[in-house]
């Protein structure tokens, strides 16, 4: 195995080392890098499968953490929280509307949205969660209240999507809100096993 260069890349004092290996049908990319385990320092090698040309050497050299991560199945992504992000999506959903329209949409965003999604990465809000969600809200408030607020949230995710926070607008997935015949008495949305799904939905402090 040649090395080929040190890419003096460090995160929190680790560094990647790449390495050549020739193949009988070509030479390919490899990661190195010392890691620390027990007290006891072990080198550790990954295969990128990727060809050694002149410009994969120099993409790995500039971003040979980041491969290294992605091998071992580390998520780098970082968290964005749909309460940071909201400031942004209201900004733009607010932009043509009037006062009244626009205190409506902070209202209802703020009285049943951010309690449950406020703290979560939006990245990882599922279907699964809204549904919950949206059948509990429903529950408390009836059909119609229960569809005007999955219809902001949605509109919150549409434009997570135009700026690339996620790949697709999870409400999308979910349930049709239909209205039911003598819908039950209002009830605390946010107590006891109301919850239990609700409650794995990943949040950070």
């Amino acid at each position: 195995m040649l090395l080929t260069y040190n890419d003096n890349m460090k995160s929190n004092d680790n560094k990647v080392l790449i390495y050549v290996r020739k193949l009988k049908n070509g030479k390919f990319i490899y990661l190195r890098k010392a890691i620390s385990q027990n007290g006891i320092k072990i080198d550790k090698r990954l295969a990128t499968g990727t060809p050694a040309t002149a410009d994969n050497l120099k993409y790995f050299k500039e971003h040979g953490l980041e491969e290294w991560n992605k091998l071992l199945g580390i998520n780098t992504h970082e968290a964005v929280l749909f309460s940071d992000f909201l400031e942004v999506a209201l900004s733009i959903m607010n932009a043509d509307a009037n006062e009244e329209t626009a205190q409506d949409r902070e209202q209802k965003i703020r009285d049943y949205i951010l309690p449950t999604f406020g703290k979560a990465d939006i990245k990882f809000i599922e279907p699964c969660f809204i549904e919950n969600w949206q059948i509990e809200l429903k529950k408390q408030k009836g059909s119609h209240m229960a569809k005007r607020c999955k219809g902001l949230l949605s509109s919150i995710f549409k434009r997570a999507v135009v700026h690339k926070h996620i790949d697709y607008n999870p409400c999308t997935s979910t349930m049709v809100i239909k209205k039911d015949i003598g819908e039950g008495k209002e009830r605390n949305l946010f107590s006891g096993g109301n919850l239990d799904n609700l409650k794995r939905l990943p949040r950070l402090a």
